[in-house]
C-alpha cells in the first residue's frame, strides 16, 4: 500500500493528491457534527470546511457515521443498523452497482409534481452504470442523474437504456427475489418516487447550487413491510454534488427511503 510520501513523488493531479493526503489523515471516528433541525445552511460550504461534512467512502458506507434512517411516508425512525443491512444486502449480491447515484437538486425542484407530492424516477442501465430518468406526458425522457443538463433528453437511446437494464442488473435482481429468496412476486423494483418529504427539506435550504440528492442502491432486509421485502430501494441523503466517483460527502445525518414508492408492488410487472 502507498504512502504519503510515495504520493508527493508522483506526477497526479495535485488537487487529487492533496484530497487522498486528506482522507489518509482523517480519523473518521473523530469527525465531529452539530445537527441541525434543519438542513445546513451552505453559505460557508467549501474544501476549507469539509472536515465538517460526512464523508462517505464507497465499499464501507455509513459504517462510521450516526445516522437518522426515516420510512417515508410515515417517517418511523429506523435504526442505523438498519441502512448498513439495506446497504450490505446488495453490496453482497450487486456490487459492480453499489455507487451513490447523484440527482441535482434542480431537478427535483423542475420535476417533482406538487399536485401529487411525488417525483416518479425510472431505472435503466448504461455500460454497467445505472441512470435515472424521468418521463413527461408527451413521453419524452430526461437523464436527471449525474447531469447538471436540466433539458439532458433521451432519444434514440431509452430503448437500449432500458434493454441493458433488463438484460443486466434488472434480471439480477428478479433472479434474486424469486429464486434466491423464493419472494411470490413477478419483478423487482423498475422505479420508484422521490417524496414529499425531501422535496420539502430541499425547500429549505439557503442555497442549493451545489445540493443534490444521493440515491444509494440497496435491498429492504427488515420485516416491517414483508411485501416490499428483497426489493431494490434507495437510500436518499441529502449531499454536495461536486464530489463523485470514490468519495461522497453527506451533509447531514437524516436519510430516507420510501418502501410504498417502489414499482412494481407485490404480483404486479406493471409501472
Amino acid at each position: 500500500m502507498g504512502t504519503k510520501s510515495d504520493l508527493e513523488n508522483c506526477n497526479c493531479n495535485e488537487v487529487k493528491v492533496d484530497l487522498i493526503k486528506k482522507i489518509i489523515d482523517t480519523n473518521c471516528d473523530e469527525l465531529n457534527f452539530t445537527k441541525k433541525n434543519v438542513y445546513l445552511n451552505f453559505e460557508n460550504l467549501g474544501w476549507k470546511d469539509s472536515e465538517r461534512n460526512k464523508v462517505l467512502l464507497s465499499g464501507d458506507i455509513f459504517k462510521s457515521f450516526p445516522i437518522n434512517l426515516f420510512r417515508s411516508p410515515d417517517t418511523t425512525r429506523l435504526p442505523k443498523e438498519t441502512a448498513e443491512d439495506f446497504i450490505t444486502e446488495f453490496d453482497r449480491n450487486f456490487k459492480e452497482y453499489l455507487r451513490p447515484i447523484r440527482i441535482h437538486a434542480k431537478h427535483i425542484e423542475k420535476w417533482y409534481d406538487s399536485e401529487n407530492e411525488e417525483m416518479k424516477v425510472y431505472i435503466a442501465e448504461n455500460g454497467g452504470h445505472i441512470i435515472l430518468y424521468v418521463k413527461n406526458d408527451n413521453n419524452e425522457y430526461y437523464q436527471i442523474s449525474d447531469t447538471l443538463n436540466q433539458n439532458n433528453i433521451i432519444t434514440d437511446d431509452i430503448s437500449d437504456f432500458s434493454r441493458q437494464y433488463e438484460e443486466n442488473l434488472g434480471l439480477q435482481l428478479d433472479d434474486y427475489i424469486k429464486n434466491k429468496r423464493k419472494a411470490d412476486t413477478y419483478k423487482n423494483t423498475r422505479r420508484f418516487e422521490i417524496g414529499k418529504l425531501i422535496y420539502e427539506e430541499l425547500q429549505n435550504l439557503a442555497d442549493t447550487t451545489h445540493v443534490c440528492v444521493l440515491c444509494i442502491p440497496s435491498i429492504i432486509m427488515d420485516d416491517i413491510d414483508v411485501d416490499y421485502k428483497y426489493r431494490l430501494t434507495f437510500i436518499l441523503a441529502i449531499g454536495d454534488y461536486r464530489i463523485n466517483n470514490s468519495v461522497y460527502k453527506i451533509l447531514v445525518e437524516d436519510m430516507l427511503y420510501d418502501r410504498n414508492g417502489l414499482c412494481p408492488p407485490p404480483d404486479n410487472s406493471n409501472c
